[in-house]
């Protein structure tokens, strides 16, 4: 006997990929387009580049505020 397919629904899709930083409009044709499996290989580069892209600035951002915590915890030592 096989696992259960867990049930994704259209608006799940779109909630994650909002949460993902994707507009809200694109989000919605995506997930159309992936529902009547129209998404091409140029749609899902594009969404690769921009997950990439904003990891690297979140990236950026953390270390950014790491070092500025750490700067400021080892003058509240000194």
């Amino acid at each position: 006997m096989g696992h259960a397919q867990p049930v994704i629904t259209q608006q799940m899709v779109i909630a994650e990929l909002i949460k993902a930083g994707i507009n809200r409009d694109i989000a919605a044709d995506l997930s159309f387009r992936y529902y009547r499996n129209e998404l091409t290989y140029k749609d899902i580069e594009y969404l690769e580049s921009n997950f990439n892209l904003k990891l690297e600035m979140l990236e950026r951002s953390l270390k950014s505020e790491i070092i500025s915590v750490k700067t400021e915890l080892n003058n509240k030592v000194d």
